[in-house]
């Protein structure tokens, strides 16, 4: 039995149909592998998928690149934090050395006090224009700095800042240092 091409066509099977059109013709038709990629007679579609290796090469590579990324970010607010935390230390310095230019002595909490915590009470005199330790009613210190719940400044840890005022007298000369904590080891400036 022998079937013809136009049979095959009708059947669906449109790469048979091609051959025998071309075996009954007479003419030399070439030999083609079956399911290569070149051979468009044959049945078999090539896989347009990816491997499981391929993904999980792509998947290594992201999470890589991700945690580089990750290291990156968190090295950049650290060090973000350490510089506002500098610049929140250098103006709260230069606002009471401000302050103590303007009326030649600190305000009357801080006088001969150690180890003050920087809530803003003791602060209200760089920070409140109305306070009666500023009688010009100068801002010295901006008061949109960041206060804790107990109402004490922090440093971008959310650690309160601490303040120290040291006094001594020599020849009748009254000298005052001020300087202020940062109380976290892991957190010093190298």
């Amino acid at each position: 039995m022998k079937i013809n091409a136009e049979a095959l066509l009708r059947q669906g099977f449109a790469g048979q149909a091609q051959r025998r059109r071309a075996e009954e013709a007479g003419g030399n038709f070439p030999l083609r592998l079956r399911g290569s990629a070149l051979n468009p007679l044959t049945t078999h579609h090539a896989r347009a998928a990816f491997t499981l290796v391929e993904l999980l090469t792509v998947i290594v590579i992201i999470a890589i690149l991700a945690s580089v990324t990750a290291i990156g970010l968190h090295r950049a607010r650290e060090l973000a934090r350490r510089t506002r935390a500098e610049t929140e230390l250098r103006e709260m310095v230069s606002a009471w050395l401000q302050y103590h230019q303007l009326y030649g002595e600190y305000p009357s909490l801080v006088k001969g006090r150690k180890d003050l915590n920087t809530s803003r009470k003791i602060l209200a005199p760089l920070i409140d224009p109305e306070n009666t330790d500023n009688p010009r009613g100068l801002v010295l210190l901006n008061p949109k700095l960041p206060f804790n719940g107990k109402d004490e400044y922090v440093d971008p840890w959310g650690t309160p800042y601490q303040l120290s005022f040291a006094q001594a007298e020599v020849e009748a000369t009254t000298a005052m240092r001020t300087s202020i904590a940062f109380p976290c080891r892991q957190r010093r400036f190298p």
